[in-house]
Formats: structure tokens, C-alpha cells, sequence
């Protein structure tokens, strides 16, 4: 799995992403499209996506998981801002059910669980916009908090 190509990553953006947790301490994660042009093709990615011109964070997540899972989101916990490959990056986190990766899927080929083990064990590139070393630092720091 690769970005395919070697497209130049875009110019930078403001996004809002989500991990949503399971009981078993897992995060859901979409499979990206593989299409001609995408970036990131046939990776696995965080829900969410890019700020609209006005758009809070908060605002942007509820709209993305409508468009994507037809989900209204409340109020999920904060986690931190940072910079990632494609700019900035405000990522959440919210408790969900298994039955969350049944949601009707508008975006991507499918949805997964992925226990912190499994991403250990997957390389860099199996994830988009270097998002592996973000869902790492979740892990390390969720586990913490909820010890």
C-alpha cells in the first residue's frame, strides 16, 4: 500500500478527525479509495476531514460523519492540534460499539477496527497523510488517562 504515484501532497489545510474507540480499546479506521489521482489511494485513514471556510473543528467533524456514516455526532472529547504532512490536524475521540463499523459507508471501501498491536505491526505506508505515528501517540496517551 503507497500514495501511489508521486503526486505532491497538497497545499496546506486545516482538518478535524475522529478515533473512536471500542470497548476492546480499538480505533476505527476507513480503507481509502483506490482511485487514479487520489492521494493516499488504498490506505487506511481517520474519519473526518477539511475545514470549511468558517468552520470550527467540532462542526466540521458533525458534517464529515453525516456526509460519510450518516452518524450525528455529539460531543466527542478533544485529543490535540498538531501539524501533520497536509497541515493542521484537530483530532477527537469518542466511545462507540462495535456495530459502528456497520454504519452505512459513503466514502471509502470499507470500515475496520485496529487494535494498537495491529498498528504496531502495519508499516508507515499502509496509513494516510502519516497518520500511524498520530494513532500511536493516541494509544500511549488514551491508555494513560483511562488507567
Amino acid at each position: 500500500m503507497s500514495r501511489g504515484g508521486e503526486a505532491p501532497l497538497p497545499v496546506r489545510t486545516e482538518g478535524a478527525h475522529i478515533f473512536f474507540v471500542d470497548p476492546a480499546h480499538r480505533v476505527l479506521l476507513y480503507l481509502r479509495d483506490d482511485q487514479p489521482g487520489l492521494l493516499f489511494p488504498n490506505t487506511w485513514h481517520a474519519l473526518g476531514g477539511g475545514l470549511e471556510p468558517g468552520e470550527t473543528p467540532a462542526a466540521c467533524l458533525r458534517r464529515e460523519l453525516r456526509e460519510e456514516l450518516e452518524l450525528d455526532l455529539l460531543s466527542p472529547a478533544f485529543f490535540k492540534t498538531c501539524m501533520a504532512t497536509h497541515g493542521l490536524v484537530h483530532l477527537f475521540w469518542q466511545s462507540a460499539e462495535p456495530g459502528l463499523a456497520n454504519a452505512p459507508l459513503h466514502e471509502g471501501q470499507r470500515l475496520g477496527w485496529f487494535s494498537e498491536q495491529e498498528i504496531q505491526a502495519l508499516p508507515d505506508d499502509h496509513f494516510a497523510f502519516g497518520f500511524r505515528p498520530l494513532l500511536l501517540e493516541f494509544f500511549r496517551t488514551w491508555k494513560k488517562g483511562a488507567g
